[in-house]
C-alpha cells in the first residue's frame, strides 16, 4: 500500500505474531543502504521495494530490487532517478521515476510511457482493468489520471489538486488526498466506481490536514494522515486512538489490523500498533524514528523507515523477523532478558542499564485489565506471579511511554 512521499532512509523489517511465538525485529541479511524507501509490494510472489538506495555488495541493484526471501535482486536496469511508486497491472510492474514518467517492464528492460501529465507521483493501482495514476500536477488541475494503452486522460468530476494514496474495497476506488467539489467544498477522500468519481465521507479530522492512508477492518473505515489516526463513527471521525501524530500506512494480517506512522514534534520516535480484539498494542519495540510503509510478505509484516536502536544509530539495515518459541529463556535485546517463559510463581526481568534510567513493568490479562504496574530504575526486578491463575497474560515493558517489550506470555 502506497503512503505520502517520505525522505527516509531504508530499513525494511519484518514481524510475525502467534499464539506460541514471540516476536522481534531482527536484521533481513543483507544491508541496502541510502536515502530511502519509497513503495513496498509484491511483485512475481517477491517483496519488490522502491526508493532510493543501493547494495554495496550488488552494484546492479540500485532504486528498485526484489526480495526472494533470501537475497536482495536487480530487476532490469537500474534507475539513477528516484522510484516512487508502483504496482502490477495485467501481470506487468509499473513505476513512476521523480522526474521522468511512468515505465513499465518488458522482460528486462524498462520501457517508458509517454506524456505523463504529472508533476509528482505518490501512487499507482490497477483497478477494473484498468491502469490508475495519482499524485500531484498543478493548482486547479486533476491529480489522478488513466492510461487507455496509448496515452493518459484526466478523470473529472472532482478539482483533485493532490491524490496521495489508492485503496480498493467492495469493488470501488477509494482516493485520499485533496480536492474539492463544484461548489468549492474541500474534501480529502473520494469515491471511483469506474464512471463517476465523488466525494467520500466528511473532511478530516479537525477539518484539514493531509490523508495519507486509508483501510476497512470489519466494517470500521481508518484514516491516518498528518492529523494522527482517525475511526469514522458514522457522523465523524474520532481520533485520539493510539499516540501517533502521523499515520503513514497501514496493512491487515491474520485478522489484525497493523498502523505505523511517527511523530511530528519528536523525530526520534517511530511506531507500530497493532489492533485486534478492540485492543490497540504498541509493538515498536527497538523501532525509533518515523515508520513510513508496511506490507505483508511471506506471511510476514514487512516495514519500512529510518530507524535507530538504543542510543547508536543503525541506519541502513535489512531486517528479518526472529522466532522464539515458548518456553525458552527470552533475549529480548542486548539489555533485556525476560524468564522464565511459561512462568509458574515468578517473571523475572534483567537488564543492564546503559540504554535507559527508569522502565515501567505492566501485566495485564487478555481483557486488557491492569493485574500489575510499576516503575523501577532496578537492573533486577522480580514479579511475584503466585495468586494468578493458570493462563493467558499480556507482558509489557515500556521506558518513557515507548513500547520496548510486548507479547502474550503464559503461566502454567
Amino acid at each position: 500500500m502506497k503512503t505520502a512521499i517520505k525522505n527516509l532512509s531504508l530499513i525494511i523489517l519484518l514481524l510475525v505474531f502467534s499464539f506460541n511465538v514471540r516476536a522481534q525485529w531482527v536484521v533481513l541479511n543483507q544491508n541496502i543502504i541510502g536515502a530511502g524507501v519509497r513503495d513496498l509490494l509484491i511483485y512475481n510472489e517477491q517483496l519488490c521495494a522502491l526508493g532510493s538506495f543501493n547494495l554495496p555488495s550488488n552494484p546492479s541493484i540500485k532504486n528498485v530490487a526484489l526480495w526472494n526471501g533470501f537475497s536482495w535482486n536487480s530487476l532490469g536496469t537500474f534507475f539513477e532517478n528516484t522510484v516512487t511508486a508502483g504496482c502490477v497491472h495485467e501481470d506487468i510492474l509499473y513505476v513512476f521515476v521523480h522526474n521522468i514518467g511512468v515505465y513499465k517492464l518488458e522482460g528486462n528492460t524498462w520501457v517508458l510511457l509517454p506524456n505523463n501529465p504529472l508533476e509528482l507521483v505518490n501512487c499507482l493501482i490497477s483497478y477494473q482493468g484498468v491502469f490508475y495514476a495519482g499524485g500531484y500536477r498543478c493548482p486547479n488541475a486533476s491529480g489522478f489520471i488513466e492510461w487507455n494503452g496509448s496515452n493518459w486522460g484526466s478523470i473529472g468530476g472532482l478539482d483533485i489538486g493532490l491524490v496521495d494514496a489508492f485503496y480498493l474495497f467492495n469493488d470501488k476506488l477509494y482516493l485520499a488526498g485533496s480536492f474539492t467539489t463544484a461548489e468549492d467544498v474541500r474534501y480529502y477522500l473520494a469515491e471511483w466506481d469506474g464512471n463517476t468519481l465523488k466525494e467520500f465521507g466528511p473532511v478530516c479530522p479537525a477539518g484539514g490536514g493531509i490523508c495519507s492512508s486509508l483501510i476497512n477492518y470489519f466494517g470500521d473505515w481508518y484514516l491516518g494522515g498528518n492529523f494522527g489516526l482517525g475511526k469514522w463513527d458514522g457522523q465523524d471521525w474520532n481520533t485520539g486512538i493510539i499516540n501517533i501524530t502521523d499515520i503513514d500506512d497501514f496493512a491487515i494480517h491474520n485478522d489484525t489490523l497493523y498502523v505505523c506512522g511517527g511523530h511530528s514534534y519528536y523525530p526520534n520516535l517511530g511506531y507500530v500498533f497493532k489492533h485486534y480484539n478492540s485492543i490497540w498494542e504498541d509493538i515498536s519495540m527497538n523501532v525509533k524514528n518515523r515508520v513510513g510503509n508496511c506490507e505483508i510478505f511471506d506471511d510476514e509484516l514487512i516495514i519500512s523507515g529510518l530507524f535507530t536502536q538504543g542510543k547508536e544509530s543503525t541506519f541502513n539495515l535489512i531486517y528479518k523477523q526472529k522466532k522464539i518459541p515458548f518456553g525458552l529463556d527470552e533475549v529480548i535485546n542486548s539489555n533485556i532478558k525476560i524468564y522464565p517463559i511459561p512462568f509458574s510463581d515468578r517473571i523475572i526481568v534483567d537488564r543492564d542499564n546503559t540504554e535507559f534510567d527508569s522502565y515501567k513493568i505492566q501485566l495485564s490479562d487478555l481483557n486488557g485489565t491492569i493485574l500489575f504496574e510499576f516503575i523501577t530504575e532496578d537492573n533486577h526486578f522480580i514479579i511475584n506471579t503466585l495468586h494468578l491463575k493458570r493462563g493467558v497474560y499480556f507482558l509489557r515493558i515500556l521506558s518513557e511511554n515507548k513500547g520496548i517489550y510486548s507479547n502474550k506470555i503464559i503461566k502454567i
